[in-house]
């Protein structure tokens, strides 16, 4: 491993560890932005997740954004060292994407983010769905594949006292 490979696995478990002591999850956000980890990191964000994501530049949190424990963002996969192999040439590059989440959203415990998507205002991602697709804005979704299970608002007014 090269020096500067090396430098940046040291640098990404060096946060690793430093999140976990963190402990709660609003302090963790605020390491996070404090330490500009991610591509961005909103206000009054909430970051439940020990691990560190693979990519985590590519990743735009915006403001009031609550992420539970076990979730996981994917920005890239490794289909090109599969067909380079495979065809026996290097014209396929490194595939990474960006992933966007924008305010008042709250994600569940042990979702899947795939690469490229957006999870749009005011949504409700239910625990342990597979984000294939952009989200849209107001919607509760849910499940594998995604798929909208309900509106924000009606989500609202369950959770009033």
């Amino acid at each position: 491993m090269n020096a500067k490979r090396w430098m940046r696995t040291f640098v990404k478990m060096y946060h690793s560890v430093r999140l976990l002591l963190c402990g709660e999850g609003y302090r963790r956000a605020e390491y996070i932005r404090k330490h500009k980890l991610f591509g961005s990191m909103g206000e009054n964000c909430y970051w439940h997740p020990w691990k560190m994501p693979g990519d985590p530049k590519l990743i735009f949190i915006h403001d009031n954004v609550k992420i539970a424990s076990d979730v996981t963002f994917i920005n890239h996969d490794i289909s090109n060292a599969l067909l380079n192999t495979k065809y026996k040439t290097n014209k396929f590059k490194y595939f990474t994407a960006p992933t966007e989440i924008f305010d008042n959203v709250l994600i569940g415990t042990g979702t899947i983010i795939l690469p490229g998507k957006k999870i749009g205002p005011n949504c409700v991602v239910g625990g342990g769905t597979v984000v294939c697709k952009d989200v849209l804005e107001g919607t509760v979704v849910g499940g594998n594949p995604v798929r909208i299970i309900g509106n924000f608002e009606d989500f609202v007014l369950k959770r009033e006292l």
